[in-house]
């Protein structure tokens, strides 16, 4: 974690077309050509799913790593709550009325 610095963010130029950025464990920098803002993205089965974060320089850098840390502590629980409740369901067989 951690490919992007500060400097690094303030010094890149808009861009024509949308640039992501990677800054490591799901963590991107969207570059357009009138913003930049911070997407968390990850694939907890099928589909891959995009969690804006906020714009720079609004949010920094820092900001966006601990959102992004917090982000993905609460994805990876609600993906073990699944597989718990998933496992739960299959190993009791159910009884039909």
């Amino acid at each position: 974690m951690g490919f992007l610095t500060d400097l690094k963010i303030r010094t890149l130029p808009p861009s024509a077309k949308e640039q992501m950025l990677n800054d490591g464990d799901g963590l991107y920098l969207r570059v357009r050509t009138s913003s930049k803002s911070w997407l968390y993205r990850y694939k907890p089965g099928e589909k891959q799913i995009k969690i804006g974060l906020g714009a720079y320089p609004t949010v920094t850098l820092a900001m966006a790593r601990t959102h992004q840390r917090g982000e993905h502590a609460r994805c990876a629980l609600k993906a073990s709550t699944r597989r718990t409740l998933g496992e739960s369901s299959k190993s009791k067989p159910r009884s039909r009325r």
